[in-house]
């Protein structure tokens, strides 16, 4: 029985990581059509600033794994687990000032908004991750599957709606870096949104 229970799991997680990476696919094949030269750059310009988000952590989501690892979600204490991710929250949300206000007061321009975004992102990514990686450490991969499972349909509606403003019914001619950037990351704060309300 253990044995089912366990291949089910990783069918699952294969499989939504399988449609997670066809809506990447079909992120990275249409959005160059949908952005212009410009903002494809500025696009990708933000990409790169954000691989480094995720070493703002500060290893606290693989300690989560090391400390939950394998516990039965009814065994967790609820106030430890509430202190924990209130300190994290808070930690964040502070970092994300940090480069807010340095993009602001340092940089001009595209760039201003581009670190102001990454600022952002940082923290719905990391805090999302955390919720994440805790997921993984108690083995409800049900929840993990269904929440990759969304953030694909998210990445597949963030090109999709532009796509029919812009061919259907030509409500202007291409989508700017700013726009999609800003759907981006309000995906990853629709996840950790669902995250929250089912925890708490």
């Amino acid at each position: 029985m253990k044995k089912t229970s366990f291949l089910k799991n990783i069918f699952m997680i294969m499989a939504s990581n399988g449609i997670l990476l066809i809506s990447q696919i079909l992120v990275g094949l249409v959005l160059p059509k949908l952005l212009n030269i410009d903002g494809f750059g500025n696009y990708r310009i933000f990409m790169l600033y954000g691989t480094y988000a995720s070493l703002l952590h500060f290893g606290f989501v693989d300690g989560i794994l090391v400390k939950f690892g394998g516990q039965n979600f009814q065994s967790l204490d609820s106030r430890t687990i509430s202190k924990l991710f209130t300190f994290f929250f808070i930690l964040e949300f502070c970092i994300a000032i940090i480069i807010a206000l340095l993009a602001l007061c340092m940089f001009e321009g595209k760039y201003r908004w581009i670190l102001c975004a990454v600022g952002i992102y940082t923290f719905f990514l990391n805090v999302e991750t955390a919720f994440q990686f805790l997921s993984q450490a108690i083995m409800n991969f049900g929840l993990v599957a269904r929440m990759s499972n969304l953030q694909a349909l998210l990445n597949t509606f963030n090109i999709c709606v532009p796509l029919i403003c812009i061919f259907i019914f030509k409500l202007f001619s291409s989508l700017t870096y700013t726009t999609y950037i800003t759907l981006y990351i309000a995906a990853y704060a629709v996840l950790l949104l669902v995250y929250v309300y089912i925890y708490s």
